[in-house]
């Protein structure tokens, strides 16, 4: 267990009356937005970051109304990565920045997102700041553009919601091999989920090396992982570059597939909308120049 001279308090939460005691690892589910798994808030209890009336809490403990449930979280071990990245957006709550290919949103390795965003972003000096900027949500490896990132527990908070609610609106860029049709919509259930995006043909080009290619604007309606890379490839038209979906080509151009995650629209904090747009990179718009 964590000692609690190193936690910094992350938010709190007061029980409602009960119509019957509950287990703290059960109750606690879905309570806070920052661990909103059950899997997740049980390490939580574990590693001592779940205090029950000020005291550190037990998966084994009981809850029946009026009890203090504070959440904690350890100072962050990650060191910061001197690496510059594209400020699309920035206020004190949140920010829009542009995540190039090859590079991971998080994780345990050193050259991800989430160790640049302290180099790049204003810290904000709110009351319930993170210590360090979090991403809200993820884009593949391979996969450039817009990530969303909160400065405050609020601010991940309410846009986790409106993810979850499916408020904001995402606009993918794709250039795909073989012709698409001028428009559609493909609902092709994903890992026996519901996935469902809505796509438009912007333009289409001959390359003598692959064939036609096909810019696409795909605006996914939900968010099931490999989405996009999915429902091209279901139409007959894989991204370029996409080995996991396209199959083995040794004419790959590229080692990154074509997608780019271009445009994003969400409401602020203050409630007003904000609409952010990427640039299209230059390993895309060679295809396309009028996309530059």
């Amino acid at each position: 267990m964590t000692g609690m001279g190193k936690l910094t308090k992350r938010t709190s939460h007061i029980v409602a009356v009960l119509d019957r005691p509950q287990r703290l690892s059960d109750y606690v589910v879905g309570v806070f937005a920052e661990i909103p798994s059950r899997k997740g808030m049980k390490k939580a209890i574990k590693k001592g970051l779940v205090f029950l009336n000020h005291q550190p809490g037990a998966t084994g403990d009981w809850v029946a109304g009026g009890e203090q449930i504070d959440l904690y979280e350890e100072p962050s071990q990650r060191s910061s990565l001197h690496f510059d990245i594209e400020v699309l957006y920035e206020d004190d709550y949140a920010a829009a920045v542009y995540k190039p290919a090859e590079m991971l949103v998080s994780g345990n390795h050193h050259f991800t997102l989430d160790r640049a965003l302290q180099h790049n972003l204003q810290p904000s000096d709110l009351a319930d700041a993170f210590a360090s900027a979090r991403p809200v949500h993820r884009l593949d490896y391979e996969t450039a553009g817009i990530v969303l990132v909160a400065k405050t527990r609020s601010a991940m908070a309410h846009l986790q919601a409106q993810f979850h609610d499916r408020l904001i609106e995402k606009k993918y860029l794709a250039i795909c091999r073989g012709e698409l049709p001028d428009t559609g919509i493909i609902d092709l259930v994903i890992e026996e989920k519901e996935a469902v995006t809505r796509f438009e043909l912007k333009a289409v080009v001959e390359s003598d090396k692959y064939g036609p290619l096909s810019l696409g604007a795909f605006y996914p309606l939900t968010g099931r992982t490999h989405q996009i890379r999915i429902h091209a490839a279901s139409l007959g038209c894989p991204i370029l570059g996409d080995k996991l979906y396209q199959g083995v080509d040794d004419r790959i151009y590229d080692k990154c597939h074509m997608l780019l995650a271009q445009a994003v629209s969400f409401d602020g904090m203050l409630g007003e909308r904000i609409d952010i747009a990427a640039r299209v990179p230059r390993r895309m718009t060679r295809f396309f120049p009028e996309w530059a």
